[in-house]
Order: C-alpha cells, then structure tokens, then sequence
C-alpha cells in the first residue's frame, strides 16, 4: 500500500513539474515519443479551450515516432477529437485537414477526399491556402474529377494569391500568419534563428502558429536535403550574429525553445 502511495505521490508530482514548454522542446528536438509522453501529461492540466490544440500535437507527435502502434494510437485519439469538436470551432478543420493527411498515408483515398470534404465546409478563407496544398497532395495520388473541383474552389484570385505569396498561413484555430517580415529574402549579410526543421509542413505551421500567438515573427524556408524537402522555421532576419543571439535569448530562451544562429545561405 505505502509503495502504490508513493508511486501516485512521484507521478503527481511529476506532472506538475512537466510544462507546455518542455512539450514543445521535445517536439522541436524531433523526440517524438518523448513529446508525445509530455504532451500526454501536460493537456489535462490547460485550460479548456486550450486542451483540443494540445491534443492535436500529441495526435501529430504520435503520428511521427515511426511506430505503427503509435500511429494506430494518434488516429483513434484524432477520431475521439473530432467527437467532441464542434464544427463552429477553428480547430474542426485541422482535425478533419489532419484526418485526411493520415488517410492519405494509409491509401485509403475515398475517406481521404470526404475527410477533405469535411475540412473545406467549415474552413475559414484564411485556411483556404493550407487546405490546397492537402487537397493538390491528394489529388496527385487520386487523379479525380471531384478532387480536382475541389482543389479549383480553394484557389486564391490573383489579388489573395499576391498578398499571400510573403505570408505562412497558419493551420490551427488562427488566422493566416501574416508575420513574415516584408523584408524576407535577407542579403548574404544578415542572420537569423532557425527554431525547428520538420519533414511535414503541417508540423512546421503549428509550431509558428503558437509562436504567432506570444507575437514573435517567424517564417518557413524549404530546403531540399538529399530528395527530401524539409520545412525550416526560422526567425525574422538581424544585422548580426550577436542581435541574433541576444533576441534569442530574450523571446525564445524563457519559453524553453532551443535555437541556433545561421547566416543566410
């Protein structure tokens, strides 16, 4: 009894020490198993309206660890999400938006499209851009009529598409993320902080999304790393290594988030 006692005491006191920074660092340090454990422990304790984003990252860290087991874990803890989601929530179309990515993966590309269906009927115009580029993913891997005609109603006109061309669009409750600096091609001359490099884009758009949230710019860079496209979410850009580094510490250092300065390439 006083060791089943005790154990309950380490356990509590474990999770009040375990905090939504420590989550996000392991996530960020590409520890999906640790991330998903921490995010696990760290969502019951948030306030209400904020426990559905941190389950979604828990759903996302799950979906990475390369584990089959996990991933079956992350698409019936997205389903039970989705459950008791209302439609009128921002987040419903990132559950669905997700739903449909994890269906994809699965080739299981007649839900694919439903789920997409479902992600674009309670979609704001300023998630219209994400849900594009999941719809053109789909429609590469199920060539249909219907795909197609639903790929066309998410295209910006040409007046959306300019102002969107400088911006990251965010994926969760959030607005588009218009916080890319104008200036965001730096010279050879200039540094910034590079915060996450991620192999889904997804990933890289909610880290900024929460960034967006405590007003801090970021912005995402594509890089091509032996065929593959990683998504890299950096800062805005400095005149010095040291400006870098000293805005580092004070926005990113007190949330737990690790960072490095990198010239411009």
């Amino acid at each position: 009894m006083f060791r089943i006692l005790l154990l309950f005491v380490i356990t509590l006191s474990y999770a009040q020490t375990v905090s939504l920074a420590d989550a996000q660092k392991a996530y960020l340090s590409a520890n999906w198993s640790e991330a998903a454990k921490l995010f696990n422990t760290v969502c019951p304790q948030l306030d209400k309206d904020k426990q559905s984003e941190c389950v979604l990252w828990t759903i996302l860290s799950l979906s990475q660890t390369g584990k089959m087991e996990d991933f079956s874990s992350a698409i019936k803890k997205l389903d039970s999400l989705i459950q008791v989601s209302s439609p009128q929530e921002a987040i419903y179309t990132d559950l669905y938006m997700t739903k449909a990515q994890f269906e994809l993966y699965l080739n299981k590309l007649d839900l694919s499209v439903i789920s997409l269906k479902h992600a674009i009927e309670t979609s704001r115009p300023s998630q219209h851009a994400v849900l594009l580029k999941v719809c053109s993913a789909i429609e590469k891997a199920y060539n249909k009529p219907e795909v197609k005609e639903l790929c066309l109603k998410l295209q910006p006109s040409d007046e959306v598409h300019t102002t969107l061309s400088s911006s990251v669009i965010g994926s969760s409750s959030s607005n588009v993320v218009t916080n890319v600096p104008s200036k965001d091609v730096p010279s050879m001359e200039e540094w910034i902080l590079q915060l996450g490099a991620f192999s889904q884009k997804e990933n890289a758009l909610l880290l900024i999304n929460n960034l967006k949230k405590r007003n801090i710019s970021t912005q995402i860079r594509e890089k091509i790393v032996s065929e593959k496209t990683l998504y890299l979410v950096q800062s805005k850009p400095f005149n010095s290594e040291s400006e870098a580094i000293d805005y580092g510490k004070k926005f990113f250092t007190p949330l737990n988030m690790e960072f490095r300065a990198l010239k411009w390439e």
